[in-house]
């Protein structure tokens, strides 16, 4: 099934004049990286053990957001706690101050992985973890616990972490939020998550934030980021990853990916998204295959597709992109074609590694084993006459690692640096 490419630029030529960039309408951002997890992801529980103080685990909501008011909010009648809290130096009373005279209080809720979230609107029943955003300097936070929570933490050594270590004070978190959520790497499900409960996020997970926002606007870019088409932007744009067949997305590729210009949508279109989404944004989505009611490309109808899936689509591909329901058939058999491919390609390339493969770990044991000496320090480099790494490779350190399969052959990527390798083994090696 090859015409994935054919259906992409369908899409293009329809959609001339209205596809736009994402980093035109948004910003992306990558989450957390805290250096230390243990110290800044804490269960509510863990909080209240140490009885560490509201403002490091809550924050103050604008005035104008959050009608009508969540469950999941503290009332802080006059803003008497705000006023001595941290967050007096980072925004204005009256810009908190609700008409009943309250400052409304969340917790600063944390996704770590998007396990936790299974629908696009987040449960924060299933959000294990509250992070700690600390904004005082200890000078500030005499006679609280969490001054004696922070020094803890230097007695285990958490301050002397190189990501720790690089900040003005090493306890202190940039905020990281979006409007909406999304995943770095993706394997068989898709989905765009609605940030209704403004929750932080883990280094895993980006966060989507209008650059003109309103509620109107972040549901339709809900509505266009969770319809079908855009899996097949993805997978077109993302890059195959070292662990099992998942698809990477980095930041600056979000970026440049098309999406439909939300300012596109006229009053009524609005309207229409909004009553379709009203079951869609409360489900759990599943994968591709459960979406899609299909598990090959042949396999794929119209009537097949998820109900509540299929009206958002008719509105988005249909009424906007203006695809025929031919041409929508053939994006949703494009999108389960590619990521049934995808992942079987993984597994074929897994299967063949255990095959023809060198284990280096089992190699290393067995050296030792027969010949009873210990292990070499700079093992396995002593034992790598008979592989096929020809050549000595400067690999630098960095956290965002993949192996791209291009035309020109196999590349390990590591924050962005190419290195050209004969094989995989080589590339997972040098990893």
């Amino acid at each position: 099934y090859i015409r994935a490419p054919d259906i992409f630029f369908k899409i293009l030529e329809k959609g001339k004049g209205i596809l736009v960039p994402l980093k035109e309408v948004a910003e992306v951002t990558r989450g957390f990286t805290t250096g230390a997890n243990e110290f800044f992801y804490l269960t509510e529980e863990e909080i209240q053990k140490w009885g560490i103080e509201r403002e490091f685990w809550m924050h103050p909501l604008k005035g104008d957001e959050e009608k009508p008011v969540p469950e999941h909010v503290w009332k802080d009648k006059g803003g008497e706690y705000f006023k001595v809290s941290q967050y007096a130096k980072r925004m204005r009373l009256e810009d908190a101050l609700r008409d009943d005279g309250y400052v409304y209080w969340a917790p600063n809720y944390l996704i770590k992985s998007p396990r936790e979230c299974r629908s696009i609107l987040i449960d924060p029943k299933s959000l294990k973890y509250r992070v700690l955003l600390i904004h005082k300097d200890k000078s500030e936070l005499s006679g609280k616990n969490i001054l004696k929570y922070i020094e803890w933490g230097e007695s285990q050594g958490f301050h002397l972490g190189s990501t720790c270590a690089s900040r003005q004070k090493w306890y202190e978190l940039e905020e990281k939020q979006g409007e909406l959520l999304s995943m770095m790497s993706f394997n068989e499900r898709y989905i765009f998550w609605l940030n209704n409960v403004r929750s932080f996020i883990d280094a895993r997970l980006y966060g989507i934030s209008l650059k003109e926002s309103n509620t109107d606007k972040k549901i339709i870019l809900s509505a266009i980021l969770n319809s079908s088409f855009i899996p097949l932007f993805v997978e077109l744009w993302g890059r195959v990853n070292l662990g099992q067949g998942a698809l990477d997305v980095k930041v600056y590729e979000y970026g440049k990916m098309l999406i439909i210009n939300p300012d596109t949508f006229k009053e009524g279109q609005i309207n229409k998204i909004k009553n379709t989404l009203n079951i869609f944004l409360e489900r759990e989505v599943g994968s591709v295959f459960e979406e899609f009611g299909a598990n090959s490309p042949e396999e794929v109808y119209l009537d097949k597709i998820k109900p509540d899936r299929r009206e958002l689509d008719k509105i988005i591909m249909g009424e906007i992109l203006g695809l025929s329901e031919e041409e929508q058939l053939e994006v949703y058999r494009a999108v389960i074609d590619l990521v049934k491919s995808r992942i079987e390609k993984a597994k074929s390339v897994e299967r063949n590694e255990k095959k023809k493969g060198i284990n280096l770990e089992q190699l290393a044991e067995d050296i030792i084993k027969e010949s009873k000496l210990k292990p070499l320090p700079n093992f396995p480099d002593d034992y790598l006459n008979d592989l096929e790494i020809a050549e000595i490779k400067n690999v630098p350190s960095g956290r965002e690692v993949s192996i791209e399969y291009t035309l020109e052959g196999i590349w390990l990527n590591i924050d962005g640096e190419r290195i050209k390798c004969s094989s995989v083994e080589e590339a997972k090696y040098l990893y």
